[in-house]
């Protein structure tokens, strides 16, 4: 197994910190279900508490609220751990350490520390068309999204840079 590399952690570190700290912001200055316009018609700032998993599913069942908190939490802790496996064994190229420090710092930053803290995950990147709205999310969703499509692209692409 190869050294973890310093790239892998620092973009994690950095993603856990942006993530984080812009939730603060708006749980500081938005109060809960209120909307900004930023940019008319585009885009606002949202502030959401989502206790359902990815894009609001299961939210509407109060009643397993924890349930679907704690099994998330221990599913992030699993894909964590073969995050943190993938690290060592992969190339050390920041170019797939970046993208697996994406993944890892959005998953700490949404599903352990927002989960253990809240058990739901603060949303407010609100991005539409007028009336017709995408899903509110936020740095750590956008974090783990990128991460996900680099890796996708490296190992379609240029998949000797994964195994390096």
């Amino acid at each position: 197994m190869k050294p973890l590399r310093p790239a892998f952690f620092i973009t994690a570190l950095a993603v856990l910190t942006a993530d984080q700290a812009t939730k603060a912001l708006v749980q500081h200055f938005i109060r809960l279900h209120e909307s900004i316009p930023v940019i008319p018609h585009l885009f606002q700032l949202t502030y959401l508490q989502n206790q359902g998993t990815a894009f609001g599913l299961f939210s509407a069942m109060p009643s397993y609220t924890t349930l679907i908190c704690r099994a998330i939490i221990v599913f992030t802790l699993v894909t964590i751990g073969f995050i943190i496996y993938l690290s060592s064994k992969w190339s050390k190229s920041w170019q797939v350490q970046v993208p697996l420090g994406l993944i890892l710092g959005g998953a700490l930053g949404n599903n352990i520390v927002d989960r253990i803290r809240f058990c739901s995950v603060v949303d407010f990147l609100d991005f539409g068309w007028d009336s017709w709205r995408w899903y509110v999310f936020n740095a750590a969703d956008s974090s783990i999204t990128v991460g996900v499509a680099i890796l996708l692209l490296l190992v379609l692409f240029h998949s000797s840079k994964v195994e390096g």
